[in-house]
């Protein structure tokens, strides 16, 4: 009877302390000092992912996080990236997908880019702490989803694991808009996100989508949309954006 109670409270949540104390306290942090202030979605993702590095700094991601790199070269590689090409690491965090693509690809053509610092340089750290020379890659912050950062860049395969989960729909949409003109002739974006029948959000900064939102929001900003077989959990999914003038054959 007492845990049929517990997991009742608990609800889809890991514990009923969480749902009932640190989440409440998540989201008025979150509209307090964010929305009422009138900062934008990022200023708030910003210093979350920032703070999250700094407390676990020194602190190592387990192996079995970071060997998913491998997994999401194969993905790349599936879809045609071959070690000449560019790439941009959209989100990249501390550049877990870069342990693998860095030294899979030509020096120079791994380009990583985050909103978090802090993050960054973990990744930084971690590549130097496994023999990866920053003199391969790139990796920098950008400021919000203009991404005016990235003037001047062009890419072949532009990769985002888990950064649309994160994102509501406006930054999503305007992320879209700016990420076109960074695509080189022939260019790929493959990106996950977590679908739902309906729209919803949880632990304040989780989204789920609907699959044909995503698509027509996708169609929308002009791109051609795929869904790629990549053997995600029952709510990823994965999807390949083109441009029409410039799609692969």
């Amino acid at each position: 009877m007492y845990q049929a109670i517990v997991r009742t409270l608990r609800g889809d949540y890991n514990s009923v302390r969480y749902r009932f104390l640190t989440l409440p306290k998540e989201w008025a942090h979150y509209m307090l000092h964010y929305r009422l202030r009138g900062k934008d979605w990022t200023d708030f993702y910003t210093h979350r992912m920032n703070r999250e590095a700094e407390l676990g700094r020194g602190k190592r991601p387990s192996e079995q996080y970071l060997a998913r790199a491998e997994e999401h070269l194969a993905h790349l590689k599936a879809q045609g990236m071959q070690p000449h090409h560019r790439m941009l690491d959209y989100g990249c965090g501390v550049m877990r997908t870069g342990r693998a693509a860095i030294p899979y690809l030509s020096e120079g053509r791994y380009v990583g880019v985050d909103i978090a610092e802090n993050r960054l340089q973990k990744g930084r750290d971690l590549l130097a702490e496994d023999g990866i020379s920053a003199d391969r890659y790139e990796a920098f912050t950008v400021a919000d989803c203009e991404l005016k950062e990235l003037d001047g860049y062009s890419f072949d395969y532009i990769w985002a694991e888990s950064v649309l989960t994160h994102m509501p729909a406006p930054e999503i949409r305007t992320m879209l808009r700016s990420m076109k003109r960074l695509f080189a002739p022939g260019g790929q974006f493959l990106f996950t996100f977590s679908t739902a029948e309906e729209y919803k959000r949880r632990n304040v900064k989780d989204f789920w989508y609907p699959h044909d939102f995503m698509e027509q929001e996708c169609r929308a900003a002009g791109y051609q949309y795929a869904l790629v077989e990549s053997g995600t959990n029952g709510y990823t999914r994965m999807a390949r954006l083109t441009l029409p003038d410039r799609a692969s054959a």
